[in-house]
């Protein structure tokens, strides 16, 4: 199969991070249950301009860099790399695509992946979608955290893993497939895969 796997709160625990960053830039200590929307700007009561500012000192910092994986991500990936194609597919800006690499090269080492960078919300005039990247690549599932990538995926027929948490339990799709944690995500894979035509 094709399969597309999101990075911050998928493969990476980013919001681990960012609180205490925050915390120490603001004097704010706003905790990773009260962001009820990934969009930062919002659960910090900012300006978008502002939290642009801050994303970009954030990922510049020793904080960013120490980032660590989801439990069982690594493993699961490493699993998942077996006889499938991995497309990592991320709305982290581009300009951070150096650091991003050497990230997924640390913890997932030999497994072999490509790694495309959609629109998000630093660029005015937004390139792809996930939604429209997916359908581009054919991908069969998209391992995925953020609601409204989930269902830009899941509207283009695409079989969505979504992560449940505080930011996403309003998305509902049939396509849309809530998990908890990466062993029920390769539970649903097993699924998926045996309704997956095979070639002859």
């Amino acid at each position: 199969m094709k399969i597309g796997i999101d990075i911050d709160e998928v493969l990476a625990k980013q919001l681990e991070k960012l609180v205490p960053f925050y915390h120490l830039k603001t004097g704010k200590l706003i905790l990773a249950e009260k962001f009820h929307t990934y969009y930062w700007p919002g659960v910090w009561g900012i300006t978008l301009e502002e939290g642009i500012q801050i994303d970009q000192e954030f990922k510049q910092s020793a904080y960013f860099d120490s980032i660590e994986p989801v439990e069982n991500a690594v493993e699961a990936v490493n699993h998942l790399g077996k006889g499938n194609q991995l497309f990592v597919i991320t709305a982290r800006p581009v300009f951070f695509k150096e650091k991003t690499e050497q990230w997924l090269k640390k913890h997932l080492q030999e497994i072999p992946f490509e790694l495309i960078h959609s629109g998000d919300f630093h660029i005015a005039n937004k390139t792809k979608n996930k939604g429209e990247i997916c359908e581009e690549l054919s991908i069969d599932v998209m391992i995925e955290d953020q609601d409204e990538y989930a269902l830009q995926c899941a509207e283009k027929g695409v079989k969505v893993i979504l992560l449940n948490k505080p930011w996403n339990m309003k998305a509902e799709h049939s396509n849309i497939i809530r998990v908890n944690n990466w062993i029920e995500v390769l539970q649903e894979i097993d699924k998926i895969s045996t309704n997956v035509p095979k070639m002859s």
